[in-house]
């Protein structure tokens, strides 16, 4: 359930704003790695809190 909300989110934002999408993966490419790596720590842990408070 969880992986098909992802996938329902990301295909959505893809088909409404595929330019932006260009321009935000031209941004991530030209970051640092560790840049990247917090971000998606980040991420991670903030999907993990809001788990945890809907239960």
């Amino acid at each position: 359930m969880a992986l098909a909300s992802v996938l329902v989110v990301e295909g959505v934002v893809y088909a409404l704003f595929p330019e932006q999408m260009r321009k935000m993966m031209r941004m991530a490419m030209t970051m640092p790695e560790m840049t990247l790596r917090i971000t998606g720590l980040v991420a991670v842990v903030l999907g993990m809190v809001i788990i945890y408070a809907m239960k």
